[in-house]
C-alpha cells in the first residue's frame, strides 16, 4: 500500500508530459522573445519567464508577461527594429490569462478550460511569431 508500483510512475511521467513539459517549452518561447528584444528596449530581463512555473503565482505573473514582451515589441518597432508590425500576442495573451483566472472559479473553470487551451496554443504561436520579426543587426 505504501509502494509505488510501475504503474505509479508510469502515470506520474504522462502526467509530467502533458502538463508540465508543454509549460516549459511555453516558456522556453516567451524567454527567447524577452531575449529577442533590444536591451535598452527589453522591459524584464529574460529569465524572469521562468516564474510562470509557480503554481497559482503564474495565474498573475502572466498578465505582467503578456504586458511585457508587448511593451517590449512596441519599443522595437518604434525604434524600426522590426520587419513587419506585431502586437507580441498582447489580444490573445490577454484573453489567455482572463480564461486561466477563470479556471479558479467554481462553475465558470470547465467552461474555460477549453478556450484557455485554444488561446494559450494561439499566443505561444503569436509569441513565436514575434520573435521572427525583429531585424538582427
Amino acid at each position: 500500500m505504501g509502494s509505488f508500483s510501475v504503474w505509479h510512475w508510469l502515470v506520474a511521467l504522462v502526467l509530467i508530459g502533458v502538463f508540465i513539459l508543454p509549460n516549459i517549452f511555453y516558456i522556453l518561447s516567451m524567454q527567447k522573445a524577452l531575449a529577442a528584444i533590444d536591451q535598452d528596449k527589453r522591459p524584464i530581463a529574460p529569465g524572469l519567464a521562468w516564474l510562470y512555473l509557480i503554481p497559482i503565482f503564474n495565474i498573475v505573473w502572466i498578465y505582467f508577461l503578456v504586458v511585457y514582451i508587448s511593451r517590449g515589441y512596441a519599443r522595437m518597432g518604434e525604434a524600426g527594429r522590426l520587419s513587419r508590425p506585431t502586437a507580441g500576442g498582447f489580444g490573445v495573451g490577454l484573453a489567455f490569462a482572463i480564461c486561466l483566472s477563470l479556471t479558479l472559479v467554481p462553475g465558470l473553470n470547465l467552461l474555460a478550460i477549453i478556450p484557455m487551451i485554444v488561446l494559450w496554443i494561439l499566443h505561444w504561436v503569436q509569441v513565436h511569431s514575434a520573435q521572427q520579426a525583429v531585424i538582427r543587426t
